[in-house]
């Protein structure tokens, strides 16, 4: 009886908090720019609706035998949503999330790219071979650029010389002129990546020319790739801001974005580079790009510099998108914008999309393994918050037999 008058109380209590709190409009700012102006959630205080988030516990004991191959089965107790019920505004801007959601892994790549100590070969072919067998149908592997502006990545030929015997996933590399295409088409790469920025400042710092000057070199990549019918993918950086200019109009976006579709990109994935993003911001840049490009020929690219990438991931699913750009263990940076932390880490999306029902064919157990891999040769811990609180829950659970 005593604990029935204290869940009530409590119930009340919380009903009572919840009422009297006030309503605040959304503004995302930055660099002067009001982005509530563009979209309606500042006016909207019944976005969410009055549906209810039920969740299902689920326990069970943990075997040692469980524990020592928890990488292909994560174990112990977890908090897991027994329905999701998507939410939409009074215009519509947000759809159901799609049921399969295809990641991108660019860990091997652009995650390591920017580490000062040089990564043994070895050590990179491992990580890819790992991060295949967790079931991710895509992974970046290298870059064919030159060794003088990024040493980390001079083993290109000899990491796709491994990764080509490897088999159940793509292997694009970035090839940023036609001299690196080639180079990329000798060692046997079957995709390769292009990389333009919708910011005049950052690209004339990151590949030192403009953007119409990147646009034309690698129209030249692209037609290179298409007489040897090989796949094309392209990377829009800065979509949201630049660390020289500040923000970047969504319409110079969308101008980047359709000019590498019409030149033959299969996919382009928008970038933002310093992380700056919210929402907020995401909602008319998605808006603006997809009134260019077909949706389904999109994918977003999010840094975790504010701790917005996985709401950014969440509206852009909403709006559409089924492709994600993520780095295992929130590997990455950008040497090129000073304060940009890593990707998002891909445990935390595949984490936040098995909640939400979204199919990905990626094993967490696996996938887990691979950052704690990875993380442990470069000597600093996980960057995934998913990945730390579940091998937190194992040492807990194997303290306990």
């Amino acid at each position: 009886m005593q604990r029935n008058g204290v869940r009530r109380a409590h119930s009340l209590w919380c009903k009572s908090l919840t009422h009297n709190l006030p309503h605040h409009p959304s503004i995302d700012k930055f660099q002067g720019r009001d982005y509530c102006s563009t979209s309606n959630s500042c006016n909207d205080d019944k976005s969410f609706g009055k549906e209810s988030f039920p969740w299902k516990r689920h326990s069970r004991k943990v075997s040692q035998r469980q524990l020592l191959f928890w990488n292909s089965t994560v174990s112990g107790t977890l908090w897991e949503p027994k329905h999701f019920h998507t939410f939409s505004n009074d215009k519509k801007l947000l759809r159901e999330v799609p049921k399969f959601v295809k990641i991108v892994e660019v860990g091997p790549r652009d995650g390591l790219q920017n580490e000062k100590n040089i990564v043994p070969t070895s050590v990179k072919v491992e990580l890819i071979r790992r991060l295949v067998s967790a079931g991710l149908p895509v992974v970046e592997a290298t870059s064919f650029v030159s060794p003088k502006w990024v040493p980390q990545l001079a083993d290109a030929k000899n990491v796709m010389d491994a990764v080509n015997t490897l088999h159940g996933a793509r292997f694009p590399v970035l090839a940023p002129n036609l001299k690196g295409f080639e180079a990329a088409v000798s060692a046997g790469a079957k995709e390769v990546a292009i990389f333009a920025s919708a910011s005049e400042s950052f690209s004339l710092t990151n590949i030192n020319s403009t953007i119409q000057e990147s646009l034309l070199r690698y129209r030249a990549v692209a037609t290179a790739a298409k007489e040897h019918s090989i796949p094309v993918r392209g990377y829009v950086s800065c979509v949201v801001g630049c660390p020289v200019e500040g923000a970047v109009p969504p319409s110079k976006v969308a101008h980047v974005v359709k000019e590498l579709y019409d030149m033959g990109c299969f996919e382009i994935s928008l970038g933002d580079t310093i992380g700056i993003g919210t929402p907020g911001s995401v909602v008319p840049i998605l808006e603006a790009v997809m009134a260019a490009v077909p949706a389904e020929k999109l994918a977003v690219h999010f840094h975790d510099t504010y701790g917005q990438a996985l709401a950014n991931i969440l509206v852009s699913l909403q709006m559409g998108i089924n492709i994600v750009d993520s780095s295992v263990a929130g590997l990455g940076g950008c040497p090129y914008a000073k304060g940009a932390s890593g990707n998002v880490a891909t445990e935390d999306v595949v984490y936040m999309l098995n909640g939400l029902g979204v199919q990905t064919n990626v094993d967490l157990g696996k996938l887990i393994a691979a950052g704690d891999f990875i993380s442990k040769h470069l000597g600093r811990p996980n960057g995934s918050k998913a990945a730390v609180a579940l091998n937190r829950r194992i040492t807990a659970d194997a303290s306990k037999i």
